[in-house]
């Protein structure tokens, strides 16, 4: 896969949905915006990569 934004993107979303579940945890303000960001980019991220999986398979 030469463009790694796709696994890129995944792994920030993956590890901001790790640091909202700290936010969760100590009850600091923004822990649903940090969630949904997260949950947002490792969506992006995933469709991304297989996009350019399947794209690179056919």
């Amino acid at each position: 896969m030469k463009n790694k934004l796709g696994p890129t993107l995944f792994i920030l979303g993956s590890l901001g949905i790790l640091t909202s579940d700290i936010f969760f945890m100590n009850h600091l303000m923004g822990a649903r915006n940090v969630y949904w960001t997260g949950f947002t980019l490792s969506f992006v991220g995933g469709f991304l990569s297989l996009w350019q999986w399947f794209r690179a398979k056919s």
